[in-house]
């Protein structure tokens, strides 16, 4: 999530939200090898189809932001991988996913505290100014803006959209395998340009519209052959 960040701030928000709903590309490929998870047609032709969609997107033969684009990649990558190993550390020692999710956010808080920390020594901070790119993270602040105004917009970011998010993404990963959990990300591509749109006036253009068209063709594939399996498997 802290590379999803980064991502927005070198990138187009809405072109990040569309690349980051590629991580059940990685989930999937991750499902297979670590926790042996088949993976069906319906699954692969749908992937092959957001895949195309979000090269439809980003246009590569005209990539002009690289370091948005990478560390929205990366991030995709980093959090398929999350979402599986939450998922067998989940079957491994018998937890639901709400409280998976509550250990994982207070590890990664621990974590980006120490992080911050870091920064804060006098010859680390001297350092990381030397080098243009990490002056922005030098002597991170901690408790800077963190004020009774702003405090709502932070408990709707932490509780309602991040926590509650993910913990019926797990819930959902639980119950239905990764295939059906995934389908969420692929109906961000379509929400995320709508919002830039209205909210911060980011455009939404020919390629865009053509993208998301394809991606939301690969998810109806995935509801489809889901529906084919439980059919079969109930006959």
């Amino acid at each position: 999530m802290t590379l999803y960040q980064l991502a927005i701030v070198y990138g187009e928000p809405a072109i990040v939200a569309v690349l980051f709903s590629c991580n059940p590309v990685f989930a999937l490929l991750f499902a297979y090898l670590i926790l042996h998870e088949s993976i069906s047609r319906a699954d692969i032709i749908s992937l092959v189809l957001s895949v195309v969609g979000l090269l439809v997107i980003i246009d590569p033969f005209k990539l002009i932001d690289p370091i948005g684009i990478s560390l929205a990649i990366f991030a995709a990558a980093t959090f398929g991988f999350y979402s599986i190993m939450s998922q067998a550390s989940s079957l491994k020692v018998h937890l639901d996913g709400v409280v998976m999710t509550s250990f994982t956010f207070i590890a990664g808080s621990i974590e980006l505290l120490i992080i911050i920390l870091i920064t804060k020594i006098p010859f680390v901070a001297n350092g990381m100014r030397s080098v243009s790119w990490l002056k922005n993270f030098t002597d991170i602040p901690i408790l800077k803006n963190v004020n009774l105004p702003n405090l709502w917009i932070l408990l709707f970011v932490g509780v309602a959209v991040t926590g509650g998010g993910f913990a019926f993404y797990f819930l959902a990963l639980q119950d239905s395998g990764v295939s059906i959990a995934s389908l969420v990300f692929f109906f961000k591509p379509v929400l995320s340009p709508i919002f830039a749109y209205f909210l911060i006036g980011e455009n939404i253009n020919i390629p865009t519209m053509i993208g998301i068209a394809i991606i939301i063709l690969g998810s109806i594939v995935t509801i489809y052959g889901y529906h084919a399996e439980a059919k079969s498997s109930e006959s």
